[in-house]
């Protein structure tokens, strides 16, 4: 459909498949980058030692720089009741995170695109990890 008449800009996302919601195709992409030095514009990916419970984020940043990394690990140590992760630890005292865990789940450069890509990704942890728990 063309859009550009009402206005609504639209991004490609390769998640939905004409035969259905297919999680192992976009799976293909949750492989762990050797060299992430350099890499910017991504959607993240970081877990908690303990309990392996996934943080999912954007960043325009370079890896390299790792400056979003660096605010997180502050928040965390500074009790930043905003800090999705320092939440996470202040729920569970015992637990930490693994912050070279670092995992890159995809590139976008458009913001607003990237933002939408966090929010999938995001989605289908939720409903993965309800799926999960159901199974146990």
């Amino acid at each position: 459909r063309d859009y550009k008449v009402t206005g609504v800009q639209t991004c490609a996302l390769p998640i939905w498949t004409n035969d259905r919601f297919n999680l192992l195709k976009k799976s293909r992409k949750l492989k762990e980058e050797k060299e992430i030095k350099g890499k910017k514009d991504f959607v993240y990916l970081i877990k908690c030692k303990t309990c392996e419970m996934p943080y999912i984020g954007e960043t325009s940043k370079t890896a390299g720089e790792t400056l979003r990394m660096k605010r997180h690990q502050s928040d965390v140590k500074n009790k930043n009741k905003c800090n999705g992760m320092f939440q996470h630890i202040k729920s569970h005292k015992d637990h930490k995170i693994d912050w070279d865990s670092l995992m890159i789940l995809d590139y976008e450069k458009q913001w607003m695109c990237r933002k939408i890509k966090e929010s999938i990704y995001m989605y289908i942890n939720i409903y993965a990890t309800k799926a999960k728990n159901l199974r146990n």
